[in-house]
This record gives structure tokens, C-alpha cells and sequence, in this order.
């Protein structure tokens, strides 16, 4: 569970420029400045899930991805092709969810 991305998952599903605030006391965690209801602990959990399954993917890949540096050099020695076989493998390692 990554609650800590829980202000990317929020501004992924509602926009950017929510001001949030939390609150400890009660057991709705977070509301907005906009008009938004608060979320409950439990929604923010559902939240962050779903940020994670839809959104994750692209995080693993920009971890794989060779630096710009090292994609050059790989278009240099081996071509378009031996470049893209690199991408393409990464790709296949973290695929785009399907919903």
C-alpha cells in the first residue's frame, strides 16, 4: 500500500490544484478546497490502488529506461532497431494495464 502518493492519486483523478487538508480526529482523512466530498481512510486506500495499478507501470519503466546518454549510444552501435528492441523490451517487462 502507497498511501504517501496519495496527493499524485488525487490530483490523477480529480485535477491539479486541490489544496487538501487532513484530519486526524475524524474518520474522514482528507477534504478539498474545491467541491469535492472528503474521502475516507478507506477511499484514500481505493485510491491509491487504483493510482498505483493504472499509473505504476509508467514509474517502473522510467526506472528501466536507459539514460538519454546510453539510448544515443545504443542508436549509434546498433541502429533504430537495436534501440527499439531495448525500449521494447522494457515495455513487455511493465505493460500498460488493461481495464
Amino acid at each position: 500500500m502507497k498511501i504517501y502518493k496519495l496527493k499524485e492519486a488525487i490530483e490523477w483523478k480529480y485535477g491539479k490544484g486541490i489544496r487538501s487538508s487532513l484530519d486526524i480526529t475524524t474518520p474522514l482523512v482528507m477534504s478539498w478546497s474545491l467541491e469535492i466530498d472528503p474521502l475516507t481512510t478507506q477511499e484514500c486506500i481505493d485510491l491509491c490502488e487504483e493510482y498505483e495499478f493504472e499509473e505504476g507501470y509508467k514509474q517502473k519503466r522510467e526506472n528501466e529506461y536507459p539514460t538519454i546518454v546510453n539510448q544515443m549510444d545504443l542508436l549509434y552501435h546498433h541502429g533504430y532497431d537495436g534501440w527499439r528492441l531495448e525500449i521494447e523490451k522494457i515495455k513487455l517487462k511493465h505493460p500498460k494495464p488493461v481495464k
